[in-house]
């Protein structure tokens, strides 16, 4: 059985941007869709509406396995998330970080490149601004993620990312153009219709 919690303001950030109630009502209507799925009867959620610090309280010292850390980008508040939640997490739990990569332009890059990266064992998916994988209080379970293997694997995602990313914006694309003529569609309708009155 899995326990997943979702902590957030739902409200945006200045990176983000700020952001009306749609966007937690969007979340929380798509949640509730999958735990009601057939596959997920061993799965509960739970919503924390609150600064991440704000929940800290509310979990025991080496309760959490996965750890997914996707707030504020600065060097600041990457820190104190970080070492602020690190006790929370279990004997080998695993932490993700958004935002790493430093072509990204974030200060949550520079913290991990300095604080993290050369301190504990895991690696980073580049594209995209970045995945930071953390293990910061041990590895066992976990020697497939560092093994040559996996790193050969890993290495394809970019590429993966990349031709994704072309099949959104293609498909964009054509939506923008198929919009466009249909545009034009009715202007010359309505031209018509003007000049045949």
């Amino acid at each position: 059985a899995a326990q997943i919690h979702a902590i957030d303001t739902w409200q945006g950030d200045p990176h983000a941007g700020e952001y009306g109630e749609e966007v937690f009502e969007g979340f929380t209507g798509r949640l509730e869709a999958l735990t009601r799925r057939d596959d997920a009867q061993s799965v509960a959620a739970s919503v924390h509406r609150s600064m991440f610090l704000d929940a800290l309280p509310t979990f025991q010292d080496g309760s959490i396995d996965l750890l997914h850390i996707d707030g504020y980008h600065s060097y600041d508040a990457l820190r104190e998330d970080f070492e602020t939640w690190l006790p929370k997490l279990s004997p080998n739990g695993l932490v993700l970080l958004h935002d790493v990569a430093q072509d990204s332009g974030y200060g949550s890059a520079e913290y991990y490149a300095q604080a993290i990266a050369s301190q504990y064992e895991g690696f980073a998916f580049r594209h995209n601004f970045g995945l930071g994988v953390v293990l910061p209080k041990g590895t066992t379970g976990w020697e497939f993620l560092l093994s040559e293997e996996f790193k050969r694997w890993h290495e394809i995602y970019p590429f993966m990312a990349s031709s994704r990313l072309g099949k959104l914006i293609d498909r964009d694309l054509t939506r923008l153009v198929q919009e466009k003529d249909e545009g034009v569609r009715n202007q010359t309708r309505m031209i018509d219709d003007r000049d045949h009155a």
